[in-house]
């Protein structure tokens, strides 16, 4: 990014008064000491001339005597508090202190001075681009392109922007008429190929980032961006090779290692995985991209002492969350005592973490009521039904639309759902609780009991995809042809759990799996679950359709894939979270048939016995924490 300027403010010598002039030239030869001195006969004879304290400061900052230029600059302010070049240099002060907020503050209090300047314009991104604040650097590096549309150094800052953004197909299109000059900027090819990998452009930026690793064998970053590609087209041996090279070559760059640590997950090399994770954060303590797969990982293993510590950096590290926003105008509640407050808990994630864990409002509304407190609950609108019937008796009020901004003084703290085992102090003997702990609305199981009455036979649910756009759905996806086998299995009627799905559907049928399909009846969650209440089996992906099967106490038959999401823990077939849930697990990556056959096996097992199935086997215990 940037580096800290050594002129006041962009104005030619020929406009400074000559003392003045004097000094900038010998500032520009790099003389900090002449231009010390040549500035003590101009204090002396203006002490009270602002842009003179401003030289001041600067001076002293060039000789890294902080505090003398602190002192000189805010004399320079107190002289004349509206003065452009002294809240620029305040801030070019605080930059090289690494007080990169204050730092930021003062660059925006400069540029409401003077909206239209553009000296220090470049500096302000930087400072925000390194605190890692890019929503709000975005404007002032898009301000700066609009003043230098011929600068190719600020629509490259622009577009990396754009990608930390997640906005990878505005950056390409910025890109992509600056190409002719990427032999002057040796990242451009790369951070092009890269906006194209995010925009599912893979075919075009492979042969980019090879051709960039073949021309430059160093080139650290192309090589992990190679990597993630070759990965996300699933040559993970490719991509393992890469990482490897690249961890030899720059030892000490924190991505190699952290990229390294997910990689090996796919091949279920646990504890050299987590070694890499804690190597990154050693390198880097603020990489909190690390920190995300670190908690990630610790979760897996059973460690929530450690683990959900460390959970609170999904909302920096996790991709699908960092630019979510995750703060109210009222204080976060961390597990202090409510004395009497009113507390709102927020849904966040998607809808099987919800599920999941409001498991623990019960536990929750006791204690905020023994303080004399009140609970609140916000969700989506196709949750709220549920959510409604199954906590009316310990919230104290109806399920509140997430869309709609709750009035301030209605609540006075509040926390996002996934924190609350944090502050409840979960451990690995508190994750069960007595299911159902969802429970639809009476008259929508009447419903679907009128409905399936006729249905003398086993009800089996299956769903075979979660969210398309989640980015691990192509590796626990199954696919519906994965289940047409089960059209042998006698006495089994089979009900679609996939929403939105018609083409599968019609697929399955005509492969043979007469698949009954009533999703489009269902409104929302309380529909769903109320169906799927009437089923004797569901057979899901990792999915919300487990999680809500789960949560209803209805057996469950979850296939996971070798690299699963951290609830399902593992090794054992049993679920700590969900009593009645079994699950199977791939012996390795996308092997997927080898679960396909035991499911099947079992499903016939199962019903030979009138939906009678043998228990899982049970977890191993969780892992102890960390020491040290």
């Amino acid at each position: 990014m940037p580096e800290t300027s050594s002129t006041p403010l962009e104005i030619t010598p020929s406009r400074l008064p000559d003392d003045l002039a004097a000094v900038q030239h010998l500032i520009n030869q790099s003389q900090p000491q002449a231009a010390h001195a040549a500035l003590a006969s101009v204090l002396q004879q203006r002490p009270n001339d602002a842009l003179v304290r401003v030289f001041a400061a600067l001076v002293a900052r060039m000789g890294k005597q902080f505090a003398q230029g602190r002192t000189e600059v805010e004399l320079a302010l107190q002289l004349n508090p509206q003065f452009f070049p002294a809240w620029i240099e305040l801030a070019r002060l605080e930059h090289a202190t690494g007080r990169l907020d204050e730092a930021a503050l003062a660059f925006k209090q400069a540029h409401e001075l003077l909206p239209d300047a553009v000296d220090g314009l470049l500096e302000w991104y930087g400072v925000l681009y390194d605190a890692r604040r890019y929503a709000e650097s975005l404007p002032v590096i898009a301000l700066l392109a609009e003043r230098r549309p011929d600068d190719v150094s600020v629509r490259l800052y622009l577009a990396s922007t754009l990608q930390q953004l997640g906005r990878h197909a505005e950056a390409s299109a910025l890109y992509e008429p600056l190409l002719a000059q990427a032999a002057q900027f040796p990242l451009m090819l790369n951070n092009y190929a890269a906006a194209l990998m995010n925009t599912g452009r893979q075919s075009e930026a492979l042969p980019i980032f090879q051709q960039e690793v073949a021309a430059r064998p160093d080139n650290t970053l192309a090589r992990v961006n190679l990597a993630t590609l070759l990965k996300e087209r699933f040559d993970i041996d490719a991509a393992q090779e890469q990482l490897r090279t690249a961890a030899a070559q720059a030892p000490r760059y924190p991505i190699v290692h952290n990229n390294l640590g997910l990689l090996l997950k796919e091949y279920q090399q646990w504890d050299e995985a987590e070694a890499c994770f804690r190597r990154a954060l050693a390198l880097d303590e603020n990489y909190f991209g690390a920190r995300w797969n670190l908690a990630m990982h610790r979760l897996l293993r059973g460690d929530f002492a450690e683990g959900w510590p460390l959970h609170e950096a999904r909302w920096v590290g996790a991709p699908e969350l960092r630019h979510q926003p995750n703060e109210l105008p009222k204080p976060r509640w961390r597990g202090e005592p409510l004395e009497g407050k009113t507390l709102l808990v927020w849904s966040e994630q998607g809808a099987g973490d919800i599920l999941q864990f409001v498991r623990y409002l019960p536990r929750l509304a006791e204690q905020v009521h023994a303080q004399g407190g009140r609970l609140l609950l916000s969700a989506n609108k196709t949750l709220q039904p549920l959510l409604n019937a199954s906590f009316k008796a310990v919230l104290d009020a109806p399920v509140i639309d997430d869309t709609v901004p709750l009035p301030l003084a209605d609540f006075d703290c509040h926390c996002p759902l996934l924190s609350l085992p944090l502050h409840l102090g979960i451990g690995a003997g508190d994750l069960a609780v007595p299911v159902p702990y969802l429970k639809p609305a009476t008259a929508r199981v009447t419903h679907w009991k009128k409905q399936l009455a006729e249905d003398q036979q086993l009800r089996v649910g299956l769903a075979w995809s979660g969210s398309l756009t989640h980015q691990r759905n192509p590796l626990r996806a199954v696919g519906i042809d994965a289940y047409t086998r089960f059209a042998d299995v006698p006495g089994v009627s089979f009900y679609n759990l996939q929403f939105g799905a018609a083409a599968d559907v019609a697929k399955a049928r005509e492969a043979g799996l007469p698949l009954i399909d009533l999703t489009p009846e269902m409104a929302d969650f309380n529909d769903s679950a109320a169906f799927m209440s009437q089923l004797d089996l569901v057979i899901s992906v990792c999915t919300s359709t487990a999680h809500l099967a789960g949560a209803l106490g209805k057996p469950c038959w979850v296939p996971l894939d070798v690299n699963p999401h951290w609830v399902w823990m593992l090794e054992s077939e049993d679920s700590p979270w969900y009593p009645h849930t079994r699950l199977f697990r791939q012996p390795a990556y996308r092997q997927w048939e080898p679960v396909l056959e035991r499911l099947h096996a079992a499903l016939r097992e199962w019903a030979a016995n009138g939906g009678q199935a043998a228990k899982p086997a049970k977890a191993p215990k969780p892992a102890k924490p960390r020491k040290g």
